[in-house]
């Protein structure tokens, strides 16, 4: 099913005849032009309205109970037409081009499966589960404006360019970039970062200087932090807590100068 819209942007497809649980995706079909895609689940049987494209968005949302997930998203991906950038294949979602996976308002995402996404809006609900999240844009990637669930999972940002690490509570935290590059803590004062699990600086090999005296938050950390070689730490005047929650807390600091971690209780 296809349709033109108008000059306002407007557009109605007429004919279709869903039942309850069927995935609709609406995209733009540009031939490699602009891309918008939404995805949908269908309550039942009847039209729906509001299935709102924007452009360089993957939109996920549902008009039943929810929660949307990435088996939903792979009835109808990249495999099937180009224009639509991301692909969802064994449970494994991908947003590809610099596009933003949208969570909306009022939905949950509970993925089921691992997520790599350029950039990563959530106004509603992300429910990460035990899978790994990973965002490989620059810039400030991640904006939480609803509800992130960390449950036991790992969230990795990876980009090779300036990256603000988002203030919320993550299981694990795994700054892991793929060349040399400066990670913010943060994105503005008064804020805290949460990590559940292991908190990771680096993957041994390429250079990351991971600062904090931009915005000094307030950094909890309950597992263990690495600090990997080839790591800098810049310290701000945030206080940095250890909450051990289990029988023991380690600090490994593999760098060769070690790192000043400012004021640590």
């Amino acid at each position: 099913y296809s349709a033109v819209a108008n000059g306002s942007g407007v557009y109605s497809i007429a004919g279709l005849t869903p039942a309850a649980g069927d995935v609709v995706t609406a995209y733009l079909d540009t031939n490699g032009g602009n891309t918008a895609v939404t995805i949908t689940r269908v309550a039942g049987a009847g039209g729906f309205l509001g299935l709102n494209l924007y452009q360089n968005e993957v939109i996920v949302r549902y008009e039943d109970a929810g929660p949307t997930t990435n088996t939903n998203l792979g009835q109808y991906d990249n495999d099937d037409d180009a224009d639509i950038n991301f692909t969802s294949n064994v449970g494994t979602l991908t947003v590809l081009n610099s596009n933003t996976l949208y969570v909306m308002t009022g939905k949950t995402l509970t993925p089921g499966g691992n997520v790599t996404t350029p950039n990563l809006k959530i106004v509603g609900t992300m429910d990460a589960g035990s899978n790994t999240i990973t965002a490989s844009g620059s810039g400030t990637p991640v904006t939480i404006t609803g509800t992130f669930t960390p449950g036991t999972s790992t969230f990795q940002y990876t980009s090779t360019s300036a990256t603000n690490i988002t203030a919320t509570t993550y299981n694990a935290l795994s700054l892991l970039p793929a060349g040399t590059v400066t990670y913010t803590l943060g994105t503005g004062a008064s804020q805290t970062i949460q990590t559940n699990g292991a908190f990771t600086i680096g993957n041994g090999t390429n250079a990351v200087t991971l600062t904090a005296a931009t915005y000094n938050p307030t950094i909890n950390i309950t597992g263990d932090l690495t600090i990997a070689a080839n790591a800098v730490y810049t310290k701000g005047t945030g206080i940095t807590t250890f909450q051990k929650n289990a029988a023991t807390q380690t600090l490994t600091d593999n760098t060769a100068a070690k790192q000043d971690l400012g004021t640590v209780q």
